[in-house]
């Protein structure tokens, strides 16, 4: 008889829903976390919320956002209080609306079946 190894299930957010978000387009990922879980979770949550997944690249963030270019923040402030991003979206240097999944607190972006 073998024995399968047991791996811990990171701390997610059960149950929770993404509501739509207007005129959000296209949504870039940067992904510290190295989990492609979270990642393909995020990816399902923008699109839950209307937008489309553009851009995904590896970071080395430590804590999760939502950043935005300069002008306009209302998409990207509803966005990230959609997500449960704590203290809302930032100007950062980013072409689109981007969210940031940090290694430090990735699972509190993805949500539990």
């Amino acid at each position: 008889m073998t024995t399968q190894p047991t791996t811990t299930p990171p701390v997610t957010t059960p149950g929770c829903t993404t509501p739509a978000v207007a005129a959000l387009g296209t949504v870039d990922i940067r992904d510290g976390s190295a989990d492609p879980v979270a990642r393909a979770a995020v990816g399902a949550r923008v699109v839950e919320a209307g937008g489309t997944v553009g851009v995904v690249t590896a970071t080395q963030d430590a804590t999760s956002a939502v950043l935005y270019p300069d002008g306009p923040s209302a998409a990207a402030t509803a966005l990230a209080d959609a997500l449960g991003v704590t203290g809302g979206a930032e100007v950062g240097d980013v072409d689109r609306i981007t969210v940031v999944i940090g290694a430090g607190d990735a699972a509190r972006l993805v949500c539990a079946p």
